[in-house]
This record gives C-alpha cells, structure tokens and sequence, in this order.
C-alpha cells in the first residue's frame, strides 16, 4: 500500500468517528506496572489468613513459580472471596502509586503523552467525540485526555464524589456548542470506582489509600472476573464499548490501536 493509499485510509477513518483501543502497551511506557511486575508484588505483600486462603494462595505461588502468567495462576485457582480481596486491594494500591506519579510529571509537563498528541489530532475535524475503550485500571486515558485541552467522561457525573451518570449522557457545552469530549468506557474498573458501604457504586479521584468500608471496582485476572464482569458499572462500560465499536464495525471502518513503544 502506497503513502497517498494510506493517507486517504487514514482519513477515512478520520471522518468516521474511530475508537481508540487501549491495552497494557499505551501504560507501559509510563510506569504503570504490568502484569509481570505486579505478580511479584502480589507475592511479596498479599498475605493470607490460614485455611482455605493459605491453601489457595500457596498453590497460586506455586503456579508462577512453575512459568505460569498472573493470570494464568489465577485462572487456574480459585481463590476464596476473602483472598480475592486482598488480591484487588494490592492490586489497587499498586496501580495507583504509579498512576499519582504519572499525573504529577504530566501536570508538570515533564511527561509526554503520545496518546494527548492523537486525541489532538483526531479533533481536527468535525468530530464532537472520540471513543476510547480499555481494559486498563489507570487513568492514561484521562490524563492525556486532559493534557490535549479536551475534557473526558467515563460514565459518572463530573465533581469530588461522583455517582453513575445513568442512561442520559451529561453532555457539557462551551458556548452554544458541546464541548468536544473523549468518552472513556473502562470495561474492567478504574482507579476511582469503588463500591460504597450501601453496595453502589461511586467515583472518587485521585486517591492513594483506600478509604475504609469502600471497595475498589477493579476486575482483576482469574476466575472471578467473569462474575463482576455482570455488575454495574462494568455490564455498561462493556455494553457501551461494544456499541461504539460495533458502529464502526458496521460500517467496515479499521479501528485505531493506540499502543505507545
């Protein structure tokens, strides 16, 4: 394919609304720990109460001991509730040290962010909003929403104690127009949702300890993924993700990856 082939492609999808997809390559490059690394702080703080969780936990640690991927060692064992727990409080508490850190260097511009540069680029043009869909738990996508000059919505309403936006959109205007908006359907949780001490669910940015009696809404790998996958938010960021993608679908547009190296 030439260059005037590749550039009328581009454009193509351009017009169309494309959706940005995001998976562990556009975090990595920022700090945000992976998988690899998260195992092994996984193995050095989480600790388990005896029983089921000791047993459970051991066979775990014996799973990535043997070559098995996070993932993998948790599939593979299912862990008690009680364990799980403790599995997406390290889980969090990781992420989010190295999330807090990517804000404060983005904030002071000392970080670049690729994924701000195309969310510039894909608002010269008509489009009043660009999709973004992840499976990630950072806020890469908000921030670098931010850094572009646009503003971002993941399905609550905007403010310091956030609750579910609903099924009407809050749409923000600037003058008589709405104001250009990167729309972020996170389908396995973020950093901000937790689960109050009613059992619904709630935003709070920008945390670095968990608050007590709220739970982090993150899905972490293995089994029990599949069952938080039904709850909300997760079952309207999924049904969201799957509309803006099926829409380009439709209409044989090439999606955009965005995965910084």
């Amino acid at each position: 394919m030439n260059y005037e082939a590749i550039a009328k492609l581009a454009q193509n999808c351009i017009q169309h609304h494309p959706a940005i997809v995001l998976g562990s390559g556009s975090s990595a490059p920022h700090g945000i720990r992976g998988m690899a690394a998260l195992a092994c702080v996984l193995q050095q703080n989480v600790v388990p109460d005896g029983g089921a969780e000791e047993r459970s936990w051991r066979q775990i640690q014996e799973a990535l001991t043997n070559g098995d991927g996070l993932e993998v060692a948790l599939q593979r064992h299912t862990a008690p509730a009680s364990l799980v727990q403790k599995i997406v409080a390290q889980t969090w508490l990781t992420i989010a040290e190295d999330d807090l850190k990517l804000l404060e260097s983005a904030a002071a511009a000392e970080e670049h962010l690729p994924l701000a540069d195309l969310i510039r680029g894909l608002f010269r043009s008509a489009n009043r909003t660009i999709s973004v869909v992840t499976t990630n738990y950072d806020r890469v996508a908000e921030i670098a929403a931010d850094a572009s000059g646009h503003i971002h919505a993941n399905g609550f309403s905007p403010g310091l104690i956030r609750r579910r936006e609903g099924a009407d959109p809050i749409r923000i205007h600037r003058g008589n127009f709405v104001a250009r908006t990167v729309r972020i359907w996170k389908v396995h949780g973020s950093l901000d949702w937790f689960e109050d001490k009613q059992g619904q669910p709630v935003s709070l940015p920008l945390r670095d300890r968990l608050l007590d009696g709220f739970s982090p809404l993150i899905v972490t790998p293995g089994v029990s993924k599949y069952e938080r996958t039904y709850d909300e938010p997760f079952r309207t960021a999924i049904q969201g993700a799957d509309v803006c993608l099926s829409v380009g679908s439709r209409m044989n547009i090439s999606f955009i990856l965005a995965v910084h190296c």
